[in-house]
């Protein structure tokens, strides 16, 4: 009986006073066994906790479900402000420029005259030339006959109004139509007879006409 105790005792302190030394040897061997186990249990938790230290720190936003450190960097544009820190823009508003009233005019007003539409215009004249002598024609001179070769037996006969009086500058007319020139060419043909009126305006108002003849002589 006392030997089954002290068997037993021994079991519990770890030594086993009976039986061979492989016995105690065993023992002996699953304790440190365990006691590794335990260590390296402890180990890995303080370094899970040193990992999960070091990631909180790196990683302030993680735990409110925003990166620090955004994926992609976008430029802010001139003017603009930067994004916070949850990535909205909040436009800021720009002030209204502040401009002076404008004034309305009185319909009821008197209007300012200026010394300009004041002034009485000055009244333009146009000179009238001063009358001279009587007008008067005295012939119809016949300067030149030549051929027309534009037409058959055709002539042309420059004529010449010899005139006095009046006031210059002088419209001269052959049937009442007005010659650009003076003398000035009449048509006619050859070894014919030319009746026909003349007329001399001048600038002083007068008028004077006479009707002529000219028998045409075509030269050879």
């Amino acid at each position: 009986m006392s030997a089954a105790r002290a068997a037993g005792e021994g079991r519990l302190a770890g030594v086993g006073p009976v039986g061979p030394a492989g016995g105690e040897a065993k023992v002996e061997t699953i304790s440190g066994i365990e006691h590794g186990t335990l260590f390296g249990v402890q180990f890995r938790i303080v370094l899970l906790s040193i990992f999960l230290a070091t990631l909180a720190c790196t990683l302030p936003g993680l735990e409110a479900g925003v990166p620090s450190t955004p994926l992609f960097r976008t430029a802010t544009p001139a003017g603009m402000p930067a994004p916070t820190s949850s990535g909205i823009v909040f436009p800021t508003e720009t002030p209204l420029g502040v401009f002076p009233p404008t004034r309305t005019p009185d319909p009821f007003a008197t209007p300012t005259l200026s010394a300009r539409d004041t002034e009485t215009p000055t009244p333009t004249h146009t000179a009238t030339p001063a009358a001279g002598e009587p007008l008067v024609i005295h012939y119809v001179e016949p300067v030149e006959v030549r051929h027309d070769p534009s037409r058959p037996n055709g002539a042309l006969v420059t004529l010449r109004i010899v005139f006095s009086g009046g006031a210059p500058p002088y419209t001269f007319y052959h049937q009442d139509e007005v010659q650009l020139s003076h003398p000035f060419d009449v048509p006619s043909a050859c070894s014919d007879s030319l009746v026909a009126t003349v007329r001399v305006d001048s600038a002083d108002g007068q008028s004077a006409s006479q009707a002529y003849f000219v028998s045409v002589i075509c030269p050879p």
